[in-house]
């Protein structure tokens, strides 16, 4: 049950209204433990469909274009570049416009909602695209133009029209959460909210895929159905609360050049926040080896069966630690549980150097392999159950949409710079072994230096975090209490 009540501080979840049943609030948001209950399992049944959605979308989509006869570089437009550019336009627009959003429906759903219908068809008709190039082709053969011409075409303006609402639910999807889950239990339902992505993606690999080529468009149909179904039933059945009105721009105007400034003046001005942005930079930048990971895991005898199975064991672990790992992040503080996996994280790092000082045996190395695989699944665990905990605890909660997104930017061009980096150098490095494969042995050292470069800036990031306030009096700089922009660094509040 949820209900409307006075505004309460976010610090102080916990109370015992009249009768004696305890209380869980965030915002004007009052929950009692069946609510709490009926809270996370109307999100995270949303989130399994969502998931389930997504990983059908790119691999059966994978799959069919190269059947149908698509080049790489179409495929990498399609599944690459069109994602990518609508990252970096679409959610910083959707996320800024949703944190000013009021309705009599919140601030999140509206989106959501709107967004889920065209989606949902678009999602239908990239399964009926090779009975659309078909139909196209009989009405538009005497123009000259070939069937496969005609269907690709047609499946990469439907992928354009499905990612462009995607990316609207994806970005705000995740800013809701922080909206209507008490902060006391933040860090384990997004433990929950990851395990249930790790069982998505595990049954759609298990049930679903074999079914891609020759069932297109019953994939496509029933993924569709699921999602729709759910999130809107989601939509209907969680509620948010009541926000404070809108701040203004920074420069007191309105429209598209007056909220592209606020954006970048507020999210990027002060130091507190670059420090977050290049602390999360460089954990994108350390998991940027994970292209080069199955080919790391061949230079030292791992053949790619025997690495599929260790890394879908290594991935239910993690998922089942996750739970214990995010009850840990509320005790203590999701900051402090995030700077000590970036330290068992980078353990396990100089761990994988063995291999670049020895070769083993094949026994010997898929010991090791396991071995050092199984002592990452706790730091991986932790890491993971606390990354976004962290982000809501840190930033502006009116503005967290738009704080998410601003990070999102500076952590997408660092990891598509340290990509095309991490390659270039693995190419000029290779002629210096004599097996040239053994070079991928050297991918743990660039994890190395990036674990450090993260570990440097969060430990930054925490000596402003206590003198902003820390785990009791934390408030987000760089706005006053009626929650106004400051425009320049502002001094720590006492």
């Amino acid at each position: 049950m949820i209900q409307p009540s006075a505004p309460t501080d976010d610090t102080s979840p916990v109370e015992s209204p009249p009768g004696g049943r305890k209380a869980y609030r965030v915002g004007t948001l009052t929950y009692t433990k069946a609510g709490l209950f009926a809270l996370f399992g109307w999100i995270l049944w949303g989130d399994f469909c969502l998931m389930l959605m997504e990983s059908a979308a790119p691999a059966v989509l994978q799959v069919n274009l190269k059947e149908m006869g698509a080049s790489n570089w179409l495929i990498g437009l399609v599944l690459v570049t069109i994602p990518g550019v609508l990252n970096m336009t679409v959610c910083p627009a959707s996320s800024f416009w949703s944190d000013r959003f009021r309705s009599r429906w919140g601030r999140r759903m509206p989106f959501l909602f709107v967004a889920t219908i065209p989606l949902t068809l678009f999602l239908v008709l990239i399964g009926f695209s090779r009975q659309i190039g078909a139909g196209l082709h009989g009405l538009m053969q005497s123009a000259g133009f070939s069937q496969t011409g005609i269907t690709l075409t047609v499946v990469a303006l439907l992928v354009f029209g499905f990612q462009l609402f995607n990316m609207v639910i994806t970005s705000v999807y995740y800013y809701l959460f922080n909206d209507v889950v008490p902060v006391a239990f933040l860090g384990r339902f997004l433990a929950l909210f990851r395990m249930v992505g790790v069982l998505a993606g595990a049954a759609f690999n298990w049930f679903i895929l074999k079914y891609a080529v020759s069932h297109m468009t019953e994939v496509y149909l029933v993924a569709a159905g699921l999602y729709c179904s759910a999130f809107l039933l989601m939509c209907w059945r969680v509620k948010e609360g009541e926000y404070p009105p809108p701040p203004a721009h920074v420069d007191g105007g309105e429209g598209l050049i007056s909220a592209i400034k606020t954006f970048f003046r507020e999210s990027y001005s002060h130091k507190f926040y670059w420090i977050f942005y290049l602390a999360n930079t460089s954990w994108a930048l350390v998991f940027a080896v994970g292209a080069f990971s199955i080919l790391q895991a061949e230079s030292i005898g791992i053949d790619l069966e025997f690495y599929g199975k260790v890394v879908a064991v290594s991935g239910v672990v993690t998922a089942a630690l996750m739970y214990p790992a995010g009850a840990l992040a509320d005790r203590i503080h999701p900051l402090k549980v995030l700077i000590a996996s970036s330290v068992a994280v980078l353990a396990v790092q100089v761990l994988w150097l063995v291999f670049l000082f020895h070769d083993f045996s094949t026994p010997a190395a898929r010991g090791l392999f396991i071995a050092i695989s199984a002592v990452g699944m706790p730091a991986t665990a932790v890491y993971m159950a606390s990354e976004m905990p962290t982000y809501m605890r840190l930033l502006p909660k009116e503005r967290y949409g738009q704080f998410c997104s601003a990070n999102a930017l500076v952590r997408s061009f660092g990891a598509m710079v340290g990509g095309m980096l991490l390659g270039t150098l693995l190419d000029r490095l290779a002629p210096l072994f004599a097996n040239p494969d053994h070079v991928y042995r050297l991918v743990p050292v660039w994890a190395i230096i990036f674990c450090l470069a993260a570990l440097f800036f969060l430990l930054r990031l925490f000596a402003r975090w206590k003198a902003h306030g820390g785990r009791d009096g934390y408030v987000p700089p760089g706005f006053d209490d009626a929650g106004n922009f400051l425009p320049r660094n502002c001094p720590p509040r006492p």
